[in-house]
C-alpha cells in the first residue's frame, strides 16, 4: 500500500539477524534452532523487496541488523534502539561501599542465555565465594544448574529465586550492585537497560544488543569466546569489580546517566519526530540516535 499512498512509510524499529556464535552450535542444537540454517529464505518472501524499497525510512536496531537490510535501503536506515523506559519508575539508590557484594542475573534459563557461566566463575573463584550470586527466573537450564551448584558446594552463596514478581525484580536491581548477563545470541537486551536505570554495573558478553547497550565506563563487556573463555574473563572481570567499591557504584551512576539520556520516552520522542520530520523533508540532516542531545532538551 505504502508504493500507491502519498504519505511516508516509516519501518520499524526491525530486529533480529544476529548469527549464532561459531562456539556454540551445541547451545543452538539444545535450543531447537535448526530452523536458524534457513533464515536466509526470508529474502524470497512476498512483498520483503517491495517493503525496503517504498519505505522512507527504515528503523533498524543494532548494526547487526542493519547488515541484514538490502544494500538499497541502507542509506534510508537510521540505527534506532527499540525500547525506552520511564526514568520516573527508576529511583536510583544511594549505595554504600559494601564488603559482600551481590551478583544478579535476570533471565529465562535457557542454554544461550549462558547463567552457567556465572555459576562457574563463582566455582572457580575463592574470592567471588565470599560474595553472592542470585540468579531470577526458570527454564529448562535449572536442574542442571542445580547440580553444577550442588557439586561445587556453592549453595551458601548461589541462590535461585525462580519466577518472581516485576516488583521484586525492581528491588533487587536496587539492592544488588553487579548485573552478570552473559548472554551469548541477544537481540536487544532490554534487561541491561533497566539494571542500568538501577544504577547497576553490568558485566556482558561484547556481542550483538548489549555491546552496545552498555558503554564504556558504564559497564564491562568481555570478548566473545568459547565456554572456558567466557568464565575465565567473567572470573576476572567479576573478582576484580567486587574488590573495588568506589569502581562499582562510579559506573552505575554513570549507567544510569547513560540510559536516561538515551532511552527515557521523552528523548526517543525527539528522536521519532526527528524521523519524521526528515521524510517529509522539513529536516535536511539523516536523524542520527546516539547524537549527544544539546543542552536544552536534556533540561527540557
Amino acid at each position: 500500500m505504502a508504493k500507491w499512498s502519498p504519505v511516508p512509510f516509516v519501518l520499524g524499529p526491525v530486529l533480529g539477524a544476529l548469527p549464532w556464535p561459531k562456539y556454540f552450535k551445541v547451545e543452538m542444537s539444545r535450543e531447537g534452532e535448526w530452523m536458524n540454517y534457513f533464515r536466509e529464505l526470508h529474502r524470497w518472501l512476498p512483498f520483503y523487496k517491495s517493503t525496503y524499497a517504498h519505505a522512507a525510512a527504515i528503523l533498524a536496531a543494532y548494526d547487526h541488523t542493519i547488515a541484514d537490510v538490502p544494500d538499497a535501503a541502507k542509506p534510508r536506515t537510521i540505527n534506532f534502539s527499540e525500547g525506552g523506559v520511564d526514568p520516573s519508575k527508576f529511583t536510583l539508590p544511594v549505595r554504600q561501599k559494601k564488603d559482600k557484594m551481590t551478583v544478579l542475573f535476570v533471565g529465562r534459563l535457557v542454554p544461550f542465555k549462558m547463567p552457567e557461566v556465572l555459576v562457574r566463575s563463582f566455582a572457580a573463584s575463592s574470592i567471588l565465594q565470599q560474595h553472592k550470586l542470585i540468579i531470577v527466573g526458570d527454564g529448562p537450564e535449572r536442574p542442571r544448574l542445580d547440580r553444577l551448584v550442588e557439586e561445587a558446594n556453592l549453595s551458601e552463596c548461589v541462590e535461585f529465586t525462580g519466577t518472581i514478581s516485576q516488583d521484586r525484580v525492581g528491588e533487587l536491581m536496587r539492592e544488588c550492585e553487579i548485573f552478570g548477563f552473559p548472554s551469548i545470541r541477544e537481540q536487544g537486551g532490554g534487561v541491561l537497560t533497566l539494571a542500568m536505570m538501577s544504577g547497576m554495573t553490568c558485566v556482558v558478553v561484547d556481542y550483538g544488543g548489549p555491546a552496545l547497550r552498555v558503554k564504556s565506563g558504564c559497564g564491562v563487556k568481555v570478548p566473545l569466546g568459547d565456554l572456558d573463555h567466557l568464565v575465565k574473563h567473567f572470573t576476572q572481570e567479576l573478582e576484580q569489580l567486587v574488590v573495588d567499591p568506589d569502581r562499582v557504584i562510579n559506573m552505575g551512576i554513570a549507567a544510569r546517566r547513560y540510559t536516561e539520556t538515551y532511552y527515557s520516552w521523552d528523548a526517543k520522542a525527539r528522536k521519532t519526530l526527528e524521523v519524521y520530520n526528515w521524510v517529509l523533508g522539513r529536516q535536511e540532516k539523516k536523524p542520527d540516535f546516539w547524537e549527544q542531545p544539546i543542552a536544552s532538551e536534556l533540561i527540557n
